[in-house]
């Protein structure tokens, strides 16, 4: 527990007072989001803001999580090497945290909202997901199946599961990067999903004879709590009106490493349950696009083009054009990205007393 406590700690001061000299570092290069031109009109007056913020919360949540580690014996400063299924996860997260920051400076760099193009992006992701499948199974010990709330609901073969694994990094990867649309939204729901998986992975860790044997999960606790501060200290400046914005950088980056924690904590079903906000929004996108494809297809717009079942996708810019203030979107979709961690940590804990205490 002090070596959590720590790691939380470290990585909360470290981004606090790191981000200002990012900000510095990347104004002096130019490094400035683009907003869409044809979006939303108020986010016009963002163009030029620092982007890739998201770089410091990995920097600073895997400095905290080193650190810990001195903590983390009986011996004070007694160093305990990471476990495997701990650097599987950090691995996870700067793997996709490179591709969202290759997203981010391309976009900077040619001065377009749009950065690397969808077809790169998911090649990109199914490369991470095959390797993180192949380290979760070989090193971290994780049998390939499909699980909820700490336990199996079904054995699949490893090329299921290799799909799977691709599914939920394809859908948390975007689904937290499309999130990142107003100030401070991606990284403020994404607190709310770490504290959950916090909570999950540590308390499996203190009931290890009931869920079974579990490589590392204290060591990934460790790891979640220093993510979960350097997001915490990250959002003081990147909170509306932000002087930062997180980026492709740190929205896939979080999004992998939900996904890296759900593989450890077999608690895949669960995830899309505690990350709800991020399948919605994500999918409100899709959806968008699809209709729109379908209707200009069959049932054209009589103005042309297809029709839109959103003013705007994804769906919390729709409310923007429906007048609400951006502070407004943000912080009631803070409210539902809480509402629905608190649902899934209740299902995790009302499995723990249905199956748990029978075992």
């Amino acid at each position: 527990m002090q070596s959590i406590l720590l790691a939380a700690a470290l990585g909360l001061g470290l981004a606090a007072l790191g981000t200002p000299f990012l900000i510095n570092a990347l104004v002096r290069h130019g490094i400035g989001s683009q907003p869409r031109v044809d979006g939303v009109q108020a986010h016009l007056k963002k163009r030029g803001t620092p982007t890739m913020g998201g770089a410091m919360v990995l920097a600073a949540g895997t400095v905290a999580y080193a650190l810990a580690h001195m903590s983390y014996g009986r011996q004070r400063f007694a160093l305990h090497a990471p476990s495997a299924s701990g650097l599987i996860a950090l691995a996870t997260m700067w793997a996709l945290g490179a591709v969202g920051a290759w997203d981010d400076l391309v976009s900077a760099t040619r001065r377009r909202s749009l950065g690397l193009s969808p077809a790169a992006k998911t090649i990109c992701q199914a490369v991470v997901s095959i390797g993180l499948t192949i380290a979760v199974i070989h090193w971290a010990h994780v049998s390939p199946q499909i699980s909820w709330a700490g336990s199996r609901i079904a054995a699949v073969p490893f090329s299921v599961f290799a799909v799977w694994v691709f599914v939920l990094v394809w859908v948390f990867s975007n689904g937290v990067n499309i999130v990142d649309g107003t100030d401070g939204l991606a990284t403020g729901s994404s607190s709310f999903a770490l504290f959950v998986y916090l909570v999950i992975v540590f308390w499996e860790f203190r009931h290890i004879s009931l869920y079974g044997h579990f490589d590392g999960l204290l060591d990934t606790a460790i790891l979640v709590a220093a993510v979960l501060g350097a997001s915490a200290g990250f959002l003081w400046w990147n909170a509306p009106p932000a002087r930062i914005i997180l980026g492709d950088a740190g929205a896939m980056a979080l999004g992998g490493l939900l996904v890296s924690i759900a593989l450890v904590s077999r608690t895949q079903l669960l995830l899309p349950v505690i990350g709800a906000l991020f399948v919605a929004d994500y999918a409100s996108s899709l959806l968008q696009i699809a209709f729109f494809k379908l209707t200009r297809r069959f049932w054209p717009h009589p103005n042309g083009g297809g029709r839109r079942i959103f003013a705007m996708a994804p769906v919390h810019h729709h409310f923007e054009m429906k007048g609400w203030p951006e502070i407004t979107v943000t912080v009631r979709f803070w409210l539902i990205a809480g509402l629905v961690g608190s649902l899934g940590l209740a299902l995790f804990y009302m499995h723990f007393l249905t199956f748990g205490t029978a075992r």
